[in-house]
C-alpha cells in the first residue's frame, strides 16, 4: 500500500492500513492498467518489479522502464485510433483496405 501511495496520485485514496480491501485492489488495477501490466488486481512479480523501479528515482533502469511504457502507450493509442478509423469507414460502407 505504501508503494502504491508513492507512485499513484494522492486522489486515488490508498489507505496504508495493511488490509488488502477493495480500495487497495482498485489501486492495484489502476496501477496495472496505467503501466501496461496484466490486469487482475493481484500483486504479482511484474507489479513488484515495476513499482520498485519507479520508487528508486532517476536511475537508468527507471528511465528505461518509463521509456518502454511510453512506447507501449503510444502504440496502443495508435492502434485504438486505427481501429476507430476502420469502424468509421466500415459504417460508411467503405472498405478499410482502401486506406484512410
Amino acid at each position: 500500500q505504501l508503494a502504491l501511495r508513492q507512485v499513484l496520485p494522492r486522489d486515488v485514496g490508498v489507505v496504508v492500513d495493511g488490509v488488502y480491501a477493495e480500495r487497495t485492489r482498485a489501486a492495484v488495477v489502476l496501477f496495472q492498467e496505467t503501466y501496461g501490466l496484466p490486469v487482475g488486481g493481484e500483486i504479482g512479480e511484474q507489479l513488484h518489479t515495476v513499482m520498485s523501479v519507479l520508487r528508486h528515482g532517476d536511475d537508468p533502469q527507471r528511465k528505461a522502464v518509463c521509456l518502454e511504457l511510453d512506447r507501449r502507450r503510444e502504440r496502443d493509442r495508435r492502434r485504438t485510433e486505427e481501429a476507430e478509423q476502420e469502424l468509421e469507414l466500415a459504417s460508411a460502407g467503405r472498405d478499410p483496405a482502401d486506406g484512410f
